[in-house]
């Protein structure tokens, strides 16, 4: 079996893991309770929160798609209007060489 510590690559028979673990260097770092998987320090695993942090990444991404979504919404109206302008002068266009010079 591999080490469940992600920094030890040691590879160890089934029966002798336990006794492993113990002697691991990895094993006085405990692991987020949460499940992200992080190692932690004693400083971070009190303020370590994953689901928060995550969260927050969320909600800020969430903000940007906004600012992106109206942004993109700017530019097609005035695209819009840009190619209405253009359509009302090729009609004219039209209309001034279809009319007769006398």
């Amino acid at each position: 079996m591999t080490c469940p510590n992600d920094s030890c690559t040691a590879r160890v028979l089934r029966g002798i893991l336990d006794e492993h673990l113990q002697h691991c260097q990895q094993v006085g770092q405990p692991r987020c309770p949460l499940g992200c998987g992080a190692t932690l320090t004693a400083m971070e695993g009190e303020q370590h929160n994953c689901y928060r942090d995550l969260r927050d990444a969320w909600i800020l991404r969430q903000e940007r798609n906004w600012i992106l979504l109206l942004s993109l919404l700017g530019h097609v109206r005035q695209v819009h209007r840009n190619t209405n302008y253009i359509r009302q002068q090729l009609a004219q266009l039209g209309n001034w060489r279809m009319t007769p010079c006398f």
